[in-house]
């Protein structure tokens, strides 16, 4: 994740835990430094630029929030479409990906140079084509503007993607009048418009963030289709403390104790009312663990103030034996800095960092139910790619 850093300005990852739908898996303490240096030394301080395929596992009800890489605030994630710009049976869904751009289905597959004596093939496809194709896109826009940092990346990301198939009924308008699918992320990538933004874009201030407290919750989870709603309030006086502007990610770290972990989801609901479903349900995670200070993300709330109430709701929508326990939780939002000359760097991160949940005094807040509807079962062709 850092070779060679020092002259490679974008890392294009078409790789990633197994898309089995019920892999569960991060980096390591080693990777996470590396990433966290990437960014902070990179390119001369303005960051390398991560991107990640979000993953071929949707076939089995794989999410991309299941994997740490993913859903790294680091990473611009890939989705996929096909030609004819509908969503291919494998490629995931999840609140941390922030675009899609074209890769094999619809009975065809990318066309491409490749190993071999041929040198070329008409059979590449998943979305690890999808994502070397939008790191092309962000090499053109960097040899346009070379100055740019890695969230002014993102922010053009997202604010030149092009939302598509808008009848889905999954679409959301977000704050800052964007829209916003699990699906399709902001939508397609347009080469041409992400340039031609690029040229005249006002670089945003320094990184900020909030960290809430631990939220303690020990409460058990009903089964059915409410679920357990616990919610955080983020005052303006801790964000100005916080030198938090305006929210660019957002991070939930959680413990949940469950007997069968494929039979939870979760949701996330912000101040502005904007649903961010970060985990969903999978049939082949039979893990009798459930989230171990697992981290999800989600670029959904971009641009949002983060002031207000934040709510996250477990759900355990399968009736069965199998039970569990929210435990709890803390948020972390990421954003621009209100005034850059406050800025820090963020620590490198520790082994430690989620271990000692009573390390900071925590807020018990009330549980109750409330009912969120996820996205539509996935309805994409089943042809092979």
């Amino acid at each position: 994740m850092t070779y060679d850093y020092q002259h490679n300005d974008i890392y294009s990852c078409s790789w990633g835990p197994p898309d089995d739908g019920r892999s569960m898996d991060a980096p390591g303490i080693l990777i996470k430094r590396a990433m966290l240096k990437g960014i902070q030394d990179g390119r001369n301080g303005l960051g390398s630029i991560y991107v990640f395929a979000s993953g071929n596992g949707a076939a089995k009800e794989d999410n991309c929030n299941f994997d740490g890489y993913t859903n790294s605030i680091y990473s611009i994630t890939v989705g996929a479409v096909d030609r004819t710009g509908q969503h291919p049976y494998y490629s995931e869904k999840c609140s941390a990906q922030m675009v899609v751009t074209y890769s094999s289905g619809a009975g065809d597959s990318i066309h491409t140079t490749d190993i071999g004596p041929d040198a070329c093939t008409d059979a590449h496809g998943g979305t690890s084509a999808a994502a070397p194709i939008g790191a092309g896109v962000y090499a053109l826009v960097l040899s346009a503007r070379p100055d740019l940092s890695w969230r002014d990346m993102q922010w053009l990301a997202m604010d030149t993607a092009v939302p598509i198939n808008l009848d889905t009924g999954e679409w959301q308008d977000t704050i800052i009048g964007k829209k916003f699918s699990h699906t399709f992320g902001y939508g397609k990538i347009d080469a041409y418009s992400m340039v031609q933004a690029a040229k005249t874009w006002k670089k945003v201030k320094a990184q900020a963030w909030y960290y809430s407290p631990w939220v303690h919750v020990n409460t058990a989870i009903p089964q059915g289709k409410d679920g357990l709603a616990v919610s955080h309030k983020v005052t303006s006086d801790a964000l100005k403390q916080a030198n938090l502007a305006r929210v660019e990610h957002v991070t939930v770290t959680m413990n949940v104790n469950h007997t069968q972990r494929g039979d939870l989801s979760v949701d996330l609901i912000s101040p502005d009312g904007i649903v961010s479903h970060i985990a969903t349900t999978r049939k082949n995670d039979k893990d009798a663990n459930g989230y171990v200070d697992w981290t999800f993300m989600s670029v959904a709330h971009w641009g949002e103030k983060g002031i207000g109430k934040w709510t996250v709701i477990v759900k355990d929508s399968v009736s069965n034996q199998h039970q569990g326990t929210f435990t709890d939780f803390h948020i972390k939002l990421w954003g621009e800095s209100i005034d850059e000359k406050k800025a820090t760097k963020l620590p490198m991160p520790e082994e430690s960092d989620d271990n000692d949940h009573a390390k900071i005094q925590t807020t018990t807040v009330a549980a109750a139910t409330t009912s969120v509807s996820h996205p539509p079962q996935d309805t994409g062709s089943l042809e092979a790619h």
